[in-house]
């Protein structure tokens, strides 16, 4: 019964911007018959969920080939050798998201390839599966960037839908 009321309220509880690591909820379930509150602790995410907007692959690809926008992969160099990459994307490994967006902006060309983005840039996150671009919005949020986007999907999604095209 727990499970399900939890199923049954999870996607309003993931829009909602304020809810936080560590954050108790009581859930409440009531009809004809019986009542009851259920008490559910979040360990899944630190980041608020209103720091970036989840995007499936119609709109990563619209996003995508829209030039002013950047796109990064947060997988580490070997998943793009071994798996492959995104076209368009640039990588900075997960692990480096914090000490990458904190760089003069010379330093971070020189390292990474592409000019810096600054606060106001459209930045879209994607690793593998969406947890790691999810983990790396939420970096650049607390860094000041405020348009966000995560391909919740990933290269998992992108290698399917693109298979064979």
């Amino acid at each position: 019964m727990q499970a399900n009321l939890f199923r049954r309220f999870l996607p309003a509880l993931v829009s909602c911007s304020s809810i936080k690591r560590g954050t108790f909820l009581t859930l409440k379930q009531e009809n004809l018959n019986f009542a009851y509150n259920t008490r559910v602790q979040l360990f899944q995410s630190s980041v608020p969920m209103s720091a970036c907007k989840n995007v499936g692959f119609a709109e990563f690809k619209e996003l995508l080939e829209n030039p002013q926008n950047i796109v990064i992969d947060v997988r580490e160099k070997q998943e793009l050798v071994d798996d492959g990459r995104i076209e368009k994307t640039h990588n900075i490994p997960l692990g480096e998201v914090t000490q990458a967006l904190q760089l003069e902006p010379s330093a971070f060309e020189a390292k990474y390839g592409f000019p810096k983005p600054s606060p106001d840039s459209n930045l879209i996150f994607s690793c593998r599966s969406g947890k790691r671009s999810l983990n790396a919005c939420g970096i650049a949020e607390k860094q000041g960037f405020k348009n966000l986007w995560n391909y919740s999907g990933g290269f998992l999604d992108w290698s399917e839908q693109t298979k064979g095209k």
